[in-house]
């Protein structure tokens, strides 16, 4: 019975989301419907009109509303500067609230209208700040702050980017977040059994995430910050207890060894002070001994979570190929190609990037930010700039960079035709634990095997987690290392001899 909630707060945790589900089935079915229609290509251009309505409405109620939330404050100050101040009792909903058992709600409820007045306020002043670019996009910014988010994620419903398998989150979180899993579901265990409204609320949160972030249909890694948030805050709620039992063992371990006992001073009937022993708390043995077996846990469980922040943070920040969290990455090859292009117009130019440089179509990023300071970029090489002839370098892209290498690529002592080097553009991580309807193998032959199972192999657990515990400790993929979009740095023959590509 100790174990049992001491209120209804988790029953009705769980009737919420049980009612919640139920309209988040025709609610997420809506939506669907929604962006198949808004990708349609037949309802493309309808769609993309009704939305540029929806901002222009906005933007030209935007100042009606601070007009009139104006007039309104004007009218509130007024009447408080005549003193008719309403009298403070309770109105409404407020009546209704237990100001002790309720906190929350009362607050919420009684709260000064300056308060909320404020609120808003600053809330407003950081979202036109953000989304006008510190006010240098004022109209386009608050209709795109307003409905452009919500229009691109219905858009994404379609296109599904990454293309990821609702199990994507499940996998990547465990990869990196080792306490805050173990104790994120101790913690949610002790929110339910003993329950308070931050608790629960907090239950709510990392659940509520995990499963919207897992339906959405564009699942991209840095996303897992929603859900890692309320994890290591309900990771916290699971240590408390076993911290706190912890120091209070050796608080009073401490206390024994100081003083064989504490007193406290009373006055006695005779009005004498007298001395009578301070209770202190008992802590039994299986109480303390599995609280220091959880905080040693919890040491243990913390050092591969740093090591696995120090590799993704700093040694391996753009290895796609050895970093889940990393996804598709530039890579560092662009920095070399850079440090040749610089020097090159150091040589040219003494570095005042006016060199001319070629830049195909399947290069423009990550290079039209790069190459930012340099003023005479073609873009989409040669096409977009017909006169230009024997530009001094050239930058290509492409799954398949022969063609181009060919096409430009020629004898050494050709002033017109260029040196060139290979290079990855980008690179990224093994996917081979999608469903094979998507290309994969699925996680458990993938965990196992890699992208090369034997035939008729089956999930193994000692090589699943040998390879999980390599990867952590040494970084060694799991899968194939070889994925990446390849680049191509052309410099022309006779400036080759001094910049090697």
């Amino acid at each position: 019975m100790a174990w049992l909630p001491k209120s209804f707060a988790p029953v009705s945790v769980l009737v919420y989301f049980a009612i919640a589900g139920v309209a988040a089935k025709y609610l997420f079915a809506w939506i669907k419907s929604v962006s198949i229609y808004i990708t349609d290509p037949n309802n493309v251009n309808a769609a993309n009109i009704n939305v540029q309505k929806l901002k222009d409405i906005t933007v030209a109620f935007v100042p009606i509303i601070g007009i009139l939330l104006g007039v309104f404050v004007l009218v509130l100050l007024y009447r408080e500067m005549k003193g008719n101040i309403p009298v403070a009792k309770r109105r409404g909903l407020a009546k209704n609230v237990d100001p002790e058992r309720q906190p929350l709600l009362d607050t919420i409820l009684t709260m000064p209208w300056t308060h909320w007045f404020f609120g808003l306020l600053c809330a407003w002043v950081i979202f036109l700040l953000l989304f006008s670019v510190m006010l240098t996009n004022i109209r386009d910014g608050i209709g795109d702050g307003i409905w452009q988010g919500l229009y691109y994620w219905l858009q994404q419903q379609q296109v599904a980017r990454g293309n990821q398998p609702w199990y994507y989150y499940l996998m990547l979180i465990p990869m990196y977040e080792q306490i805050g899993v173990v104790f994120g579901l101790i913690g949610i265990i002790r929110s339910i059994v003993q329950p308070t409204r931050f608790r629960l609320f907090m239950v709510y949160w990392f659940v509520g995430n995990v499963i919207l972030y897992s339906w959405a249909a564009e699942k991209m890694p840095w996303l897992m910050i929603h859900m890692t948030m309320p994890m290591l805050i309900l990771a916290a709620i699971g240590l408390e207890p076993v911290v706190v039992t912890c120091i209070n063992f050796v608080k009073n371990l401490f206390a024994r060894f100081s003083s064989p006992h504490e007193a406290v001073n009373s006055i006695g009937n005779g009005g004498d002070m007298q001395e009578y022993p301070k209770a202190r708390p008992k802590i039994g043995i299986f109480a303390t001994s599995i609280s220091f077996l959880g905080v040693i846990m919890a040491m243990l469980l913390l050092l591969p979570t740093v090591h696995n922040m120090y590799e993704v943070a700093y040694v391996h920040p753009a290895d796609g190929p050895h970093e889940m969290m990393v996804y598709v990455q530039t890579t560092t090859d662009v920095n070399t190609v850079m440090a040749k292009v610089d020097a090159l117009d150091q040589r040219m130019f003494g570095g005042k990037h006016q060199m001319q440089i070629g830049l195909t179509g399947d290069a423009t990023w990550p290079y039209a930010w790069y190459l930012r300071d340099y003023s005479n970029v073609c873009f989409d090489f040669p096409t977009g700039c017909p006169g230009w002839k024997n530009v001094p370098v050239i930058i290509a892209g492409g799954d398949n960079p022969y063609s181009v290498e060919q096409q430009y690529g020629g004898a050494s002592n050709n002033p017109n035709k260029y040196t060139y080097q290979q290079y990855k553009m980008r690179t990224w991580w093994d996917e081979g634990y999608k469903p094979p309807a998507t290309g994969g193998i699925g996680p458990g032959l993938w965990l196992s095997y890699g992208n090369n199972p034997p035939t008729n192999a089956k999930f193994n657990l000692g090589l699943a987690a040998q390879h999980i515990w390599q990867w952590w400790w040494q970084r060694r993929a799991i899968g194939d290392t070889g994925g990446a979009y390849d680049m191509v740095l052309f410099i022309r023959n006779d400036l080759s001899t001094t910049v090697k590509p």
